[in-house]
C-alpha cells in the first residue's frame, strides 16, 4: 500500500508506465477558510497504474514555444522518457530550446506580421510530419487559443492543456467576467464586452461618470501583455492602440476590454489542477501582487494579508516567497 505523506500518496512509479492519480475521501469545504467555498480538501490521493506492459500514451511531444518555458518542458519530457520536438523561427537555429530537443523543425511560411509561434496551421503540420502524439503550448502564444486546441484534436493530436470549451470560458477574460458575474461573483467594474475602437472606449467612459484611471486589457493571453493604463481622456488613445497592438503581436488576438484600474490591489490566486479523468485539486492560495509594473515578477506562496493558513491541504503551511522572471 502506498504511504501517505502530507495529503498525497508516495508510490513507486516508472515514467514509462501510464499512470494517474485518483483522489480519495473528499472532505467538507472549509467553513472558516479565507477563500470561502473556493477550496475542497482531499485527504489522500492514490496512484492507479496500468499494467507494466501497457505502453505510454504519448511518445513524442512537440513543444510549440521557445526560450525558458520550452527548455523546461523539453527537460520534463526527457525525465519521463518522452521525446521532445522543438520548433523555431528564422535565425533561431542555435537557440537553447532547439539544441536541447531530440528533434527540431523550422516554422516556414509565416508572414512578417505574424510570429511563427502563432501560425496554427504550420505548427500542426509540423507535428503530424514529425510523428508527434501531442503538442505542449507552454504559456503565452497559443496556450489559451481555443481554435488551436481544436485544430490539434482535429489532427488527432493531444493538446496538453484545457479543453477548447474551458479555454473559451476562462482563457478569454471577457467571457470569464461573464461567467463569474453569472455565478454571482463580484467583478471589477468595466465594459460588458469587447471594446472595438477608441471612440467606443470614449463613449463608455463618458457614460460611466469619472472612471479614470482606466485599464485597457487584452481579452486573451496573460502575463501582463496587452495591459495599458489611461489616467485621463487624453491618454486613452495611446493606451488603446498600445494594448490592442501588443495583444495582436503576442496572441494573434487584438480584442481588448476596459476595467476600472485599481491602484493598489490585493491579487490573490488559488491554483486548480484537473485531468481528463475528472478529479480537480485546489492547492494553496498565493499572492501575486508584486508587479513592476506588469508583467508579474513574483508570487508569494501564502498571502500574509489573509492571516494564518488553514490546515495542511490547500491553503496549507506557509512557505517562502517564490520569484519568477519573464
Amino acid at each position: 500500500m502506498p504511504k501517505e505523506l502530507g495529503g498525497l500518496a508516495e508510490s513507486s512509479w516508472s515514467p514509462r508506465v501510464h499512470a494517474r492519480w485518483e483522489l480519495a475521501r473528499p472532505t467538507r469545504l472549509w467553513s472558516d477558510h479565507p477563500m470561502g467555498d473556493a477550496g475542497i480538501r482531499y485527504d489522500a490521493a492514490v496512484m492507479v497504474a496500468d499494467p507494466p506492459s501497457a505502453p505510454p500514451r504519448v511518445r513524442r511531444v512537440l513543444v510549440a514555444n521557445r526560450g525558458e518555458i520550452a527548455v523546461r518542458v523539453i527537460r520534463a519530457c526527457r525525465e519521463v522518457g518522452i521525446e521532445a520536438i522543438a520548433v523555431y523561427g528564422e535565425g533561431e537555429e542555435n537557440a537553447l530550446h532547439v539544441r536541447t530537443a531530440d528533434d527540431a523543425y523550422r516554422i516556414e511560411g509565416s508572414g512578417a506580421a505574424v510570429l511563427p509561434y502563432l501560425d496554427v496551421d504550420a505548427i500542426v503540420d509540423i507535428a503530424r510530419r514529425a510523428g508527434a502524439d501531442a503538442i505542449h503550448p507552454g504559456y503565452g502564444f497559443l496556450a489559451e487559443n481555443a481554435a488551436f486546441a481544436e485544430a490539434c484534436a482535429t489532427a488527432g493530436l493531444v493538446f496538453v492543456g484545457p479543453s477548447p470549451a474551458a479555454i473559451r470560458a476562462m482563457g478569454d477574460k471577457v467571457e470569464a467576467r461573464s461567467v463569474a458575474a453569472a455565478a454571482g461573483v463580484p467583478v471589477v467594474p468595466g465594459s460588458e464586452g469587447p471594446v472595438g475602437s477608441v471612440e467606443e472606449a470614449r463613449t463608455w467612459a463618458e457614460h460611466h461618470g469619472d472612471p479614470y484611471p482606466i485599464a485597457v486589457k487584452a481579452a486573451g493571453g496573460g502575463g501582463g501583455r496587452g495591459f495599458r493604463v489611461a489616467r485621463d481622456p487624453a491618454a486613452l488613445v495611446e493606451a488603446f492602440t498600445g494594448s490592442a497592438g501588443e495583444a495582436r503581436r503576442s496572441f494573434a488576438n487584438p480584442v481588448v476590454y476596459l476595467e476600472r484600474y485599481l491602484e493598489r490591489p490585493r491579487h490573490v490566486e488559488v491554483q486548480l489542477f484537473a485531468d481528463a479523468h475528472g478529479p480537480v485539486v485546489g492547492r494553496r492560495e498565493r499572492a501575486s501582487s508584486e508587479h513592476r509594473p506588469p508583467p508579474k515578477q513574483g508570487a508569494e506562496k501564502h498571502p500574509t494579508a489573509l492571516g494564518p493558513p488553514v490546515g495542511g491541504g490547500p491553503g496549507g503551511a506557509r512557505g517562502p516567497t517564490t520569484w519568477r522572471f519573464r
